[in-house]
Order: C-alpha cells, then sequence, then structure tokens
C-alpha cells in the first residue's frame, strides 16, 4: 500500500501529463485529511478549499465546519474528536514533523509549517489533561496528541478512496473550492 507521500506525488503528477505543483497535492491532501475525518465523525462541513497563496508562493488550504469548538463545554470524546480532526492533515500530507514531535521538542509557533493545527490540539488536549501538582509536562500533551495522530491514521486508512476522490477533486476543480453538498456526495 502507497504512503501518504507517495500518494502526494502520484496527484501531483498524474493530470494529463501536465504537472500539478507537488505544493497544490500535499496541500489538497492536507485539507481533505481533515475533511474525511470530520466527516467520520459526523462533523457538517461548510467548504474545503485549496488556493495558491502569492505571498508566501506557496498554496494554503481551509476546512470550515458549520459549528464552533468550544473545548470548555465539550465532552472528553468530542475533545478527542476534535483533536483527531485537527492533526488529521499532517497525518494525511505525509510531512513532518508529525504535531505530536513538534509539541514534544518546543518547536511550535505560530508561524511554523504546524502551527495553526498544532495550536489547536494543543488546546484541545489540555483540556484532555487531569490537573497535577508540579511543573507542567508538555510531553503529556504531545503524548495526547500522538494518540489523536494514531486515531486519524486509523479512519484515513478506512477511508482512504474518498481521501484520495476530494483531494483529486479539489486539484482538479477550476475554484479548487468545494461545497457542503459536493464533499458529501465524494464522502459517501
Amino acid at each position: 500500500m502507497k504512503t501518504y507521500p507517495e500518494i502526494v506525488d502520484d496527484l501531483a503528477n498524474r493530470w494529463n501529463g501536465a504537472a500539478i505543483p507537488f505544493e497544490a497535492a500535499s496541500t489538497a491532501m492536507h485539507e481533505a485529511g481533515h475533511a474525511v475525518t470530520g466527516l467520520a465523525y459526523g462533523f457538517p462541513i461548510r467548504t474545503v478549499s485549496i488556493e495558491e497563496d502569492e505571498e508566501s508562493l506557496g498554496w494554503s488550504g481551509a476546512t470550515q465546519w458549520d459549528f464552533d469548538i468550544d473545548p470548555c463545554v465539550c465532552t472528553d470524546g468530542r475533545l478527542r474528536q476534535y483533536a483527531t480532526m485537527v492533526v488529521a492533515g499532517r497525518v494525511a500530507d505525509g510531512k513532518a514533523p508529525l504535531i505530536s514531535e513538534a509539541i514534544g521538542n518546543g518547536s511550535i509557533t505560530s508561524e511554523s509549517a504546524t502551527g495553526h493545527d498544532a495550536l489547536q490540539a494543543y488546546r484541545y488536549t489540555l483540556k484532555l489533561l487531569p490537573v497535577v501538582p508540579g511543573p507542567f509536562d508538555m510531553n503529556r500533551i504531545a503524548q495526547q496528541v500522538r494518540l489523536a495522530e494514531n486515531r486519524a491514521r486509523k479512519l484515513l486508512k478506512a477511508h482512504r478512496a474518498s481521501l484520495v476522490k476530494l483531494a483529486e477533486t479539489l486539484l482538479t476543480s477550476k475554484s479548487h473550492r468545494l461545497s457542503t453538498r459536493e464533499v458529501s456526495r465524494l464522502f459517501s
């Protein structure tokens, strides 16, 4: 079975002989990872999109949901699902380091490659940890995020065909934007 980086390479090279930028294919897989994992948990999606970012000379993407997440009022089970959904993008695009590694070694900033997703995963998993006396241990957060990454791997493997189809459709649609209906059709 191909690894996620190998799938990204295939996506970047297969369209009618015209190469798609690797970064576009990677971004499409990343956003498809968020979307597929969220849909597997039953979360309603508003849109999934990618776009060329002229400032950074790369690609960026967004998966927008039809709800706001407030970790202060969520059950532990829901927080685990949110954390899994957030880290699934990094698992799907196959880039290193994984978010758990970046949290464990203290290399997370909002400007880092894993920044936005890592800060969200940190926020959700922090609420899962019991308050204990003594110094704060980032390894405990990294361990919770690692568990979320493992859950994401299992979900993405189970929905691999939908993941690839969603990424392909993002890359080939003129707008690089998919609506709720389009995403749901591709996922089912």
